[in-house]
């Protein structure tokens, strides 16, 4: 199964239409959005499934909770068992089918180890791409759609970056800078029909007269924005770094893992101080 995951407004959706362009079976209905005019290229059933598991976690999108630290060994609770048992049994027909088969949904950045329980179940491998943006043009692209304010919108980048890191470790990965779809189209394109072992060629020219409908520059928002903080700048340059190689670096890693330290500290004082409600968690 082809995972792609990343922070929302980060390009998933394009890099799931680029995916069904390269024959994987990406999603069972397309059709335009009101802020995605091709499509999100998703499954509804499945960003349906992540978003119970995160209600039930009190932690769905349209809450400031979304991005405080999930409850330890979160994927074991009873609730989210009951929604990866619903999870697999509408995988496994559609895996059946014999097709290559994927997903997009960016939820799957905070929800990769109850992926790696779902594909223990199925006895199946997953492979990994992670689409990344700039994190200046996603927070202006978040404030703009979601109005949520900068510092919220900041947060959000800085936690789905880090779970998702946390969630991979030393496995494979595709990373997949948004901005080179448009400027690097070739370099993208290569990387992800040898990360998946595509028999396709990056520079086929039917494959590259179909590319140039799907990555439309005029649907390229980036517009003049603020400098992001200093972390989510640096964290965003080693990413690039990491889109070179199928892993990320150590340094990436170490300041994932200094995140969840932060995290259970957090967790830790919510306990003693008896905070049930992570709405209140202090800014």
């Amino acid at each position: 199964i082809v995972l792609v995951a990343g922070m929302h407004r980060s390009g998933t959706s394009l890099c799931g239409h680029v995916l069904s362009a390269l024959g994987l079976d990406m999603t069972d209905h397309t059709g335009p959005a009101f802020d995605n005019p091709k499509g999100h290229w998703e499954r509804a059933e499945m960003v349906a499934f992540h978003e119970r598991a995160l209600i039930a976690l009190n932690r769905p999108w349209v809450a400031l909770s979304h991005a405080a630290p999930m409850p330890d060994q979160w994927w074991t609770l009873p609730e989210i068992r009951a929604i990866r048992a619903e999870m697999v049994a509408w995988l496994r027909p559609k895996l059946a089918a014999g097709t290559r088969f994927g997903l997009k949904d960016p939820r799957l950045s905070l929800l990769l180890p109850l992926w790696a329980d779902i594909c223990a179940d199925l006895d199946i491998a997953a492979d990994h791409l992670f689409c990344i943006r700039d994190p200046a043009q996603v927070t202006r692209s978040l404030m703009q759609r979601d109005a949520w304010p900068k510092p919220e919108a900041e947060l959000r980048w800085f936690v789905y970056t880090m779970r998702y890191c946390l969630g991979i470790g030393r496995a494979r990965v595709c990373v997949l800078p948004y901005e080179d779809w448009f400027g690097e189209t070739p370099a993208n394109l290569a990387r992800l029909i040898t990360h998946l072992a595509l028999p396709r060629q990056p520079h086929d020219p039917r494959l590259q007269a179909t590319l140039r409908a799907i990555i439309d520059p005029a649907l390229r928002h980036d517009a003049p924005a603020a400098a992001p903080n200093a972390t989510l700048a640096h964290l965003h340059a080693m990413l690039r770094g990491a889109s070179q190689h199928s892993q990320f670096s150590t340094d990436l890693l170490a300041y994932a893992a200094r995140f969840a330290a932060c995290e259970h500290q957090v967790l830790t004082e919510r306990q003693t101080r008896g905070t049930a409600d992570p709405d209140r968690l202090d800014q």
